[in-house]
């Protein structure tokens, strides 16, 4: 049973108008990347290495090049596994209640394909960092979240505080590990857990929690955790391989639906600048030859990086260990990606990577990676 809100009406208003007020400072946060300019100055004095610093929100614009698009037989989307829990269409009274005193964008719901922001961040445990999502979706603008490693069953995932700012929710979980979830405030239907022939680990009978597929203002988007492989001589690697394999064959077909969007933690760094020292990865997973020729597949099938044109490295990090001061010392690597069909690459106007969200208590290993689009 769902608990009631905790917000009154006037507490929610009070919390809209103190998200308003501090929109200069987080855009100026933006600005640089996601650091205040004197918190850079300070960092940089002491010696911390910021890779973002002249790296605004909203440069250049990729065009997807549709002469790249291979013609490709179409594979139906299909309730592979057990339904995920989906609240894309709660009782109306329930839905305003928890977003009295909310405003909302006009005219963004279901049917919607104008100008939106498109997010994906691995939380690492949505319990552990509701505080910190909820009041970022809030600052950031954000339409659509695609998020990974929620670790939590469907009677755990914390669907009202969602719901109280306008979103609806689709999640795919089992339990403390892997887990997906969308989040939209622009519609989300044709929900879809799992995808055609996507593997399985061990001796599973039904295949993890690590895709979940909405249609959100007009895109198919698609929220991914990419198996880590653990090792180069692990069996988890051969899983790894396999099921970006047949990712990558569902994902053509998904190509001939219309507008599409692979976004979430994909595990490979595909280039070296992705890692902060390719000397210590070098016999380890994540940038061996075989995940790296898997992930180039996907863009030979079709798909397009919307985020590294706008952010190109080296020392552009999505991920940081919470080991040996990894942040703090710059060491990071690029593993979070969102990937596009060309037809969504042609809209995209902005790319931010916001290490801010990195920082602090109770912050997930990730940054949350977002893309702005203009009108379609």
């Amino acid at each position: 049973m769902m608990r009631p809100c905790p917000r009154s009406r006037m507490a929610l208003a009070a919390a809209w108008v103190k998200t308003r007020t501090a929109r200069h400072s987080t855009s100026k946060s933006l600005l640089v990347g996601g650091l205040g300019v004197e918190e850079a100055a300070s960092q940089s004095e002491a010696g911390v290495v910021d890779e973002h610093l002249d790296r605004p929100f909203g440069v250049g614009h990729p065009v997807g090049d549709a002469r790249h698009v291979r013609a490709h037989a179409q594979i139906s989307r299909q309730h592979l596994y057990p339904d995920p829990v989906c609240r894309s269409q709660p009782p109306r009274r329930r839905l305003q209640s928890r977003c009295a005193g909310v405003a909302r964008r006009p005219g963004r719901g279901l049917g919607y394909r104008g100008r939106m922001r498109i997010a994906t961040w691995n939380v690492n445990s949505i319990r552990s960092r509701i505080e910190r999502v909820i009041p970022w979706l809030e600052r950031s603008d954000v339409d659509v979240l695609a998020i990974q490693e929620t670790k939590t069953r469907e009677d755990q995932f914390p669907f009202f505080r969602f719901e109280e700012l306008g979103y609806e929710v689709a999640h795919h979980g089992y339990n403390q590990w892997n887990g997906v979830a969308i989040a939209s405030r622009v519609g989300l239907t044709d929900v879809v857990a799992g995808f055609a022939d996507a593997p399985l680990w061990g001796e599973a009978t039904s295949a993890e929690a690590r895709h979940l597929g909405a249609t959100c203002g007009g895109i198919r988007v698609n929220s991914l955790y990419v198996p880590n492989g653990r090792n180069i001589l692990d069996p988890h690697m051969d899983y790894k391989i396999d099921w970006l394999g047949r990712l990558r064959d569902a994902a053509q077909g998904w190509l001939a639906d219309g507008p599409s969007v692979l976004m979430g933690d994909w595990n490979i760094a595909p280039r070296d600048e992705d890692v902060w020292s390719m000397e210590f990865y070098i016999d380890k997973s994540h940038v061996s030859p075989r995940e790296r020729a898997a992930f180039a597949a996907i863009l030979d099938a079709g798909y397009l990086d919307l985020v590294r044109p706008l952010l190109p490295g080296p020392k552009v990090y999505t991920y940081w260990d919470y080991q040996q001061l990894r942040f703090q010392k710059g060491r990071g690597m690029r593993i979070d990606f969102v990937l596009g069909s060309p037809d969504v690459a042609a809209r995209v106007t902005g790319a931010v990577i916001d290490r801010e969200e990195r920082k602090g208590k109770g912050a997930s290993d990730h940054a949350p990676v977002t893309v702005e689009l203009a009108d379609a």
